[in-house]
């Protein structure tokens, strides 16, 4: 019936505390009361129809609003299930451990799409073996089709960082489903880009999503060039990078919701970074921050604040970056985000290098390494090859190539030696899980150290840095710059960098796996 009365009542006794917030009046129960309330339930036999309710309204409160997230109602969407997620997420956590499979994927189509816009990735990760097993045996039935599709390619799209076998059941069970031919169209193409990617043949995703990128289809041409735009970013094929991102761009519209956009702004603004265009990513980032702020992503907030803090050092405005610094430590726990972790302590390193604080950089580097080397994704096990601390290890390195004094010798050799050994191991897995720019990070390093420290022969170091180069490395850090290092090599050997890009021709980061091996097994570590 009707429960204000009572919830009145309730609240006068102080038995419920009430609060204003941005979806309306709240209602919170401290933690004792709920306890006894689960009591008293129980001893009037009335938890199990209780809880029924409490699961219903669940289920169909996440996905009604799940399935309005990528419309124009997009933002009241985010905002209502923002609003109830951490009862949400309770109902979630029971129905899982219940195997409840049409709750679970109810609830997973609404959270884990609030998640993904969100930018709390691991939240959807750290669930995927829980989902597998919720879900054996379970067959969608007709109403839950669409809400299936949702749950089960974001998962899928999450779990991507950490791909093993243990994901095959969902894949088997989106398959089976497919895109439908009668639902909503953009569920239809989030399902149809989904299964573009075959575990089991990981090398034809290029292939099978270039053909949907040239459907007639709007909504799934655009899913297709933004992940494309990913891909041919990993294979160090920048350009076609760009171009897909931004043909991907032009394909949105204001139905999409405002993520659709401010997620491709995002990602160009990240890919004009690498190239060294730092003049184009404030356009990039201007637009999105507004609508990834308004949506909560705060995760994605501190990396762009961090890319423009590089970008203003990279143009000397040392004001502009300690402000875009201050913005990201104003944001709660933006230290303990995924793209906190690796960006903000590089961008508090590359401040102090720039004002000339030395010896703070190559502290603030060293502990960034640190960190880096200890993040990790739930269900992953630590090999010390992954992206994030490659990129770590490469860019300190050049660091203390350029900065460090005799002191130094020793962390800078541990860097080089874990540089060389992480790239050897990185190479051997040419293909779907080979990331160029990354690997392209550390021969740029590498022969950094060699020029700049008088390392081995100075032929082997220009060779590293043109590989470097047609590896499409990252420049997105102020210390990786190219014009740092040329006029470096250009004293030692004068025309001999532009020679040996020339001798490679037209050849990139692909056709020259085999060369970079040779390098590295070739290298100097003390």
């Amino acid at each position: 019936g009707d429960p204000l009365e009572t919830v009145q009542s309730l609240a006068d006794q102080s038995l419920l505390s009430v609060r204003e917030a941005g979806g309306g009046v709240r209602f919170r129960m401290l933690e004792t009361v709920r306890e006894f309330g689960r009591l008293q339930l129980a001893a009037a036999g009335e938890d199990a129809e209780a809880r029924a309710a409490q699961w219903a309204w669940a289920a169909r409160y996440a996905w009604e609003h799940g399935r309005c997230t990528f419309s124009i109602e997009q933002l009241a969407a985010i905002d209502a299930l923002a609003a109830e997620e951490a009862n949400l997420a309770d109902v979630l956590r029971e129905a899982l451990a219940a195997s409840a499979a049409d709750t679970v994927i109810e609830l997973l189509a609404g959270l884990s799409v609030l998640w993904s816009i969100r930018g709390e990735h691991l939240r959807v990760l750290v669930l995927t073996e829980a989902v597998v097993e919720a879900l054996a045996g379970w067959s969608p039935p007709p109403a839950l089709a669409d809400a299936a599709r949702v749950a089960l390619a974001t998962a899928l799209r999450n779990a991507m960082v950490v791909l093993d076998e243990r994901t095959a059941p969902l894949w088997m069970l989106l398959e089976q489903l497919g895109p439908g031919s009668d639902g909503d169209p953009r569920i239809a193409a989030l399902t149809r880009t989904t299964l573009t990617f075959d575990p089991a043949d990981p090398s034809a995703l290029i292939e099978r999503l270039t053909a949907l990128a040239a459907g007639s289809d709007r909504l799934t041409t655009l899913m297709a060039e933004q992940w494309l735009a990913f891909v041919w970013e990993n294979t160090g094929d920048q350009d076609r990078a760009l171009r897909a991102a931004e043909r991907a761009l032009s394909l949105t519209r204001t139905a999409d919701g405002p993520w659709a956009a401010a997620s491709l702004h995002t990602q160009l603004a990240q890919l004009t970074a690498q190239v060294g265009r730092h003049d184009l990513v404030a356009g990039h980032a201007s637009a999105a921050l507004p609508v990834l702020e308004r949506l909560g992503a705060n995760d994605d907030v501190v990396q762009l604040r961090a890319l423009l803090a590089l970008c203003a050092l990279a143009a000397g405005r040392l004001d502009d970056a300690t402000a875009e610094i201050d913005l990201i430590e104003g944001i709660e726990d933006a230290e303990t985000m995924f793209g906190g972790v690796i960006t903000v302590q590089v961008s508090r390193a590359e401040l102090a290098l720039a004002r000339g604080d030395h010896r703070a950089g190559l502290l603030a580097y060293r502990l960034a390494v640190e960190r880096m080397r200890a993040l990790v994704f739930p269900g992953m096990t630590l090999s010390g090859q992954e992206p994030w601390v490659l990129l770590g290890e490469s860019t300190a390195l050049t660091a203390f190539a350029h900065y460090g004094t005799p002191e130094d010798e020793d962390d800078a050799w541990e860097l080089v030696a874990a540089c060389r050994r992480n790239g050897a191991v990185v190479l051997e897995g040419v293909g779907y899980q080979l990331d160029y720019p990354i690997v392209g990070g550390v021969l740029f390093a590498l022969g950094s150290w060699s020029v700049l420290r008088a390392v081995g022969e100075l032929e082997q170091a220009i060779r590293l840095l043109a590989l470097a180069e047609r590896f499409a490395y990252n420049r997105t850090v102020p210390t990786m710059a190219w014009e740092r290092i040329v006029p470096h090599v250009e004293a030692l050997a004068p025309g001999r960098l532009a020679a040996r890009l020339a001798e490679l021709g037209e050849r990139r980061g692909p056709k020259l796996v085999e060369e970079a091996k040779a390098l590295l097994d070739q290298l100097v570590v003390r």
